[in-house]
Formats: C-alpha cells, structure tokens, sequence
C-alpha cells in the first residue's frame, strides 16, 4: 500500500510513538496530580510550548482533538448577542459549525471573507470587515483542502491594534509551517490536532492560551486536586481540563513532538515541499491541479486535484482497489472552501503527503493518475 491520506492523519506510525503509547499502557496507571507520581502531561506540555515559543507550559491545554479544542475556546469565550466575529471560507468545520451553532444561539453574528482571485487573504478586507462589536478574528493557518499558507502574523497585528483575540487553527500546519506566538501581539488562541505531522496518536490534541485571558470552563469535572471546590478550579490547567487524561495517547504526542523537534520543521516540510511539487511538475492530463493560490510553497504537502468527468470518488476508489494507493477524497470537512474554489458538492482527491512518502511512491502516484484518468 502507498499511503498518501497524511493530512488527515499521519501513517505509518513513527516507532518512538508505537514504543511510548506502549510504554504507557503497560505501566502502572499515573493520574497527574492524584497519585503522587511525576506529571508525564508536563513534559507534552513542555515539548508544544518550545515548539511554539511559548514561556509557560500550563497555557497549553491538552484535549482529545483539535474540534474539543476549538469548542472549548469558541463556547468559553464571552460572546453574546451582539457579539460580531470575522472568519474565512477556508475554515474547517471544528471552527465552521461552533461558530454557526452560536450565531443559531443568538450569541453571535457572522462574516465570512472570501479569497481574492489570486488564493490570498487580503488583509484590507479583513480589516475593513472589523466592527466595534467585533470580539473574535478566526483563520486557519493553513488550509487542509490547497495547503494554502495564510497571513497569521498580520491577523495577529491587524486583531491587537482592534484589542479583538484572533484564534488561529494550527491543525494542519503543527510541526512544518513554525509559528512563534512570542512574537505574535494581542490575545492569540492557536488549536492544533496532534494526529497529523506532529505524528502523534488519533486522539490528541491541544490548545494554547494567552496570558492575558480567561475562559469559561466549556467542560467540568474531576481533576484529582482541589477536590473541595464545587465549581472548576480557578487555575490553569484544571480550569480548563477536566476529567481523566488520555494519558497513552499523550504519551505518543510527546514523543512526536520530540521528533519534530528534533529532526526541525523545516526539514519535514521541505522533503514534502519536494514530493508535491514533482507531483505538480508531473501532473497528467487531464487532471487539474487546485492551486493554492498567492501562499503557495508545498509546505504542508497537501496537492487538491480534479478531473474534468469523473468524480473524485470514483478516482479514490480506483487508486484504493486497483493500484493500492490511499488517498482523500471528497469536501475534506471544509464545504465552504469548495463552494470558493468551485469544487462543490463533489469536492477534490486530496493527495496528503508525508514523512514516509518517496520519489518513487509519487511516480507510481502519477502513472495511476495517467491510466486511471484516461479510461473514459
């Protein structure tokens, strides 16, 4: 099998992962906080906040996904009615449907910035869409559908000199696009899955918090300390993390995030940078390419394609049965990025390239592509 699905989830699994969830499960349980033990959840911690720039640990959140993360920070947030937020049509759907549930709820109102006709976000319309009841900016930092790179440090500029908090979803980005949130100004919320280039376990996630705000608990419950308290703990992490840990998943985002760490960003995007664009380069007819626009660099190895008869479905099924090759097919939980780009309803075969992918597994990509694309 060649497996080229790495930006939904990154596969295979790196052995440090394998060997520290396995490490996990087979030692005797250790419930930071409630058994005396060493915190394991610290180091994770420790290894998202050096990746990010970030001097305190306990601003990083640990979750189950980067959709807990993004309802936790969407539905903590005091927005009410009359409360205005700024998104994109490239937005996925753990941001999309939170903020359509509050606007359904009244608690919020809705604009949704298209692309310019070059793929970039203009900072001028963002700006010009600011309100004085605007009190949330939301952009993904790289698109999972083209792999677009958008403009966060100028959204972060542009959101502190407005005093409004931007939340950046980091998902697709985490571990190959770096993101220094020091440097970032204002009130910067980022969410990121852990499942995809930071390698860890499906699972995993994170959020990060800004020294200067304070959510509302969005879940509440056991934390193991200051159990007398009947309401949440006011301090972080608990204020934010109830409930048992996924303490071997964890486990295996640490060592993920210690390979990143270790091996660089920038070399694990440039080898996927190199395999999307020879894909590109050697692209068939008559397949079209969904290019990412004015950002494009391959950072994130993510390549969008389309036939001009046959479905994507009907593609992905023919590279899955015949030739052996895993790919994503379909509207890759970001409906309103097609409908921009003109691929809705049937959406793009989404090529997710990966650590583990080859030359040569893209030349087999491109000759499949070739003969499965030239039957009708």
């Amino acid at each position: 099998m060649i497996y080229l699905n790495n930006a939904a989830t990154s596969y295979p699994r790196l052995p440090q992962v394998v060997e520290a969830v396995k490490r996990s499960l087979l030692a005797p349980p250790q419930e930071p906080g409630r058994c005396g033990f060493e915190d394991p959840l610290m180091a994770c911690r420790s290894a998202i906040a050096k990746l990010y720039g970030v001097a305190d640990p306990l601003r990083v959140l640990l979750t189950t996904s980067a959709t807990l993360g993004c309802n936790q920070i969407l539905f903590g947030l005091p927005l009410q009615a009359g409360s205005h937020v700024i998104t994109s049509c490239m937005e996925h759907n753990s941001v999309l449907r939170p903020l359509n549930e509050l606007a359904a709820r009244n608690e919020c109102s809705l604009s949704v910035l298209p692309l310019e006709d070059d793929g970039s976000l203009s900072i001028d319309r963002v700006g010009g869409a600011l309100r004085p009841d605007t009190r949330l900016m939301a952009f993904v930092h790289v698109s999972n559908v083209t792999g677009a790179i958008f403009p966060v440090q100028a959204l972060a500029l542009l959101a502190a000199g407005r005093n409004v908090p931007l939340l950046i979803d980091d998902s697709q980005g985490a571990g190959l696009v770096p993101l220094d949130l020091a440097s970032l100004p204002g009130k910067v919320f980022l969410v990121a899955a852990g499942h995809k280039a930071l390698q860890g376990p499906p699972g995993t996630g994170f959020f990060i918090v800004p020294d200067a705000v304070s959510l509302s608990p969005w879940i509440t419950g056991g934390t193991g300390v200051h159990s007398v308290e009947d309401r949440q703990p006011p301090m972080l992490p608990y204020r934010l993390e109830a409930g048992t840990p996924n303490s071997c998943g964890l486990a295996g985002l640490l060592a993920g995030v210690t390979h990143v760490l270790e091996t660089t960003p920038a070399v694990l995007a440039e080898h996927r940078r190199t395999l999307a664009e020879h894909l590109v380069k050697h692209l068939p007819s008559p397949w079209t390419h969904i290019a990412p626009g004015a950002t494009a660099d391959y950072r994130a190895g993510v390549v969008s394609l389309v036939h001009p008869t046959m479905k994507p479905s009907e593609i992905g099924l023919m590279l899955q049965e015949i030739y052996g090759i895993e790919t994503r097919w379909g509207l890759h939980c970001a409906p309103l990025a097609h409908r921009h780009l003109g691929t809705f309803p049937d959406g793009t075969l989404r090529i997710g390239l990966g650590e583990g992918n080859t030359i040569e597994e893209v030349e087999q990509l491109i000759e499949a592509l070739h003969q499965s694309g030239n039957l009708t």
